[in-house]
């Protein structure tokens, strides 16, 4: 038999068997692709996608569309030989309305909108309306004017109840809004979002930032360095990278990193597959040494009314023959500097890892982000710098809008005439039988705005860390 010094042993062994169980049962590995909710607004019928994907038509399943005029709509023009069918319905909202979803799991999830302003016997390119979710303002002051254009906006928020209202409300000046396919599942959170980050200004490092998972944030750039558009179909999450062309300050500053097709060596604490697609991880860009340049800079267009950002930096060394050959230097703006050595991060080659970083820009267009040399002396071979891939999400702000269901405010509203006819009856039996005298007090209540002065931004686009010219 036990004593119970092996008995409490045997016990502590079994409980942190179990606790492991239980970390290892929340990994990437166990996390399995949700197939709801993707929702085709205004068809009547189910769409399967090129990804694989079956878009269930709003039309055929009961999802609780609030009280309100809603309406499903067609694309009317026939020329069109556009196949994309989740582009060729839609719902149109004339007044404040929602859809509300059940949710099986509490957690993180990924929301995405789709739009596109189609021929129909509504005028969508003048639709302009905000989006609600959670409290939160995803989308305000929201149109799609061009009927070329068909942009996927993109979310990450915390879903805590187990339902989750989506709210379309038209502005004063619109005469409605619209929605051509939702898509809201659920991810896998920690390899996503941090729990915390250095927190970055243009003056430097300033403190943590904590608490992350509990945030809203809005995709801006999600970019593929060195490497070619990525569509949904290649990322298994159903998100798109874009390459990077566009945001290199000097193009000459950088070549594109040889193709790595061997493996990719997912370890502990570092990316998963479902941080980013294994291309992301095979291709980059590094230093054009040759050419005697020595560092590079990236500048990403951002609001300058979205105060912070939540950058995360995508690596992994397929440049270096061994590990240690050299290290180098990632700045964020000309003030923040980190070493990276892929032996320090993650501790072997071909391995991917991320860094993460909360950016204040201070009302600045741009975060710029700069890979530069290291110092000589620790170099052991030929030195280098590279970077694989680029995600910038803006934190949002809580929603000062307040909307209400028809029928929460129908209950609101007789729950309170209740309330004020009881307070009536009680107030008139105390005055007629002379028990109480009371005096009705008022104290006005004000509220300032203060308003944030416009910040004149004071790095521009080649503020990062100046691109050297060619010595020769």
């Amino acid at each position: 038999m036990l004593n119970s010094s092996s008995l409490i042993f045997f016990l502590l062994s079994l409980y942190l068997n179990l606790s492991s169980l239980q970390i290892l049962s929340l990994s990437e590995s166990n996390y399995k692709r949700p197939e709801k909710y993707f929702i085709a607004c205004g068809s009547k019928t189910n769409i399967t996608t090129k990804d694989s994907r079956t878009f269930i038509g709003d039309r055929t399943k009961t999802f609780f569309i609030s009280t309100g005029q809603s309406k499903p709509i067609i694309n009317t023009d026939e020329t069109s030989n556009d196949m994309s069918f989740l582009y060729k319905t839609a719902r149109v909202f004339e007044t404040p309305s929602s859809y509300e979803l059940e949710v099986d799991k509490k957690g993180t999830y990924m929301v995405r909108l789709h739009f596109y302003s189609f021929p129909s016997e509504f005028n969508l390119s003048q639709a302009v309306f905000d989006v609600v979710a959670s409290g939160y303002s995803l989308l305000s002051n929201f149109s799609v004017r061009k009927s070329s254009n068909r942009p996927i906006e993109e979310f990450i928020l915390p879903i805590k109840k187990e339902r989750f209202k989506l709210y379309f409300h038209p502005l004063k000046n619109s005469p409605l809004a619209f929605v051509n396919a939702i898509e809201v599942f659920l991810v896998p959170e920690e390899d996503l979002l941090p729990n915390s980050a250095q927190l970055i200004t243009s003056d430097g490092e300033r403190g943590n930032q904590s608490n992350l998972v509990s945030l809203v944030y809005r995709t801006i750039h999600r970019v593929n360095v060195g490497g070619d558009n990525i569509t949904s179909e290649s990322d298994l999450l159903w998100r798109t990278w874009l390459e990077d062309d566009g945001f290199l300050i000097n193009p000459k500053a950088t070549k594109k990193s040889e193709y790595y097709d061997g493996k990719v060596n997912f370890l502990s604490g570092g990316s998963t597959k479902y941080s980013a697609p294994e291309y992301v991880y095979r291709t980059g860009r590094e230093l054009n040494i040759e050419a005697n340049f020595f560092n590079a800079t990236w500048a990403f267009p951002v609001s300058k009314t979205a105060m912070k950002y939540l950058v995360r930096v995508h690596l992994c060394d397929i440049v270096g023959k061994s590990l240690s050959m050299f290290d180098f230097n990632l700045f964020i703006y000309n003030k923040f500097i980190k070493t990276i050595d892929a032996y320090d991060e993650i501790g072997n080659l071909q391995s991917p890892f991320h860094l993460d970083y909360v950016v204040d820009t201070n009302g600045c267009g741009y975060i710029n982000i700069s890979i530069v040399l290291g110092a000589e002396n620790n170099w052991s071979s030929v030195p280098n710098a590279y970077l694989n891939g680029v995600e910038i999400f803006e934190i949002v702000k809580i929603s000062s809008l307040v909307v209400l269901e028809s029928e929460e405010r129908q209950n609101g509203l007789v729950f309170g005439l209740g309330l004020c006819f009881a307070f009536v009856v009680i107030i008139g039996i105390l005055v007629n039988t002379k028990i109480v005298s009371f005096e009705f007090l008022y104290r006005g209540m004000s509220s300032d705005w203060s308003k944030i002065d416009e910040v004149e931004c004071a790095l521009r686009r080649r503020d990062g860390v100046e691109d050297n010219t060619s010595v020769t």
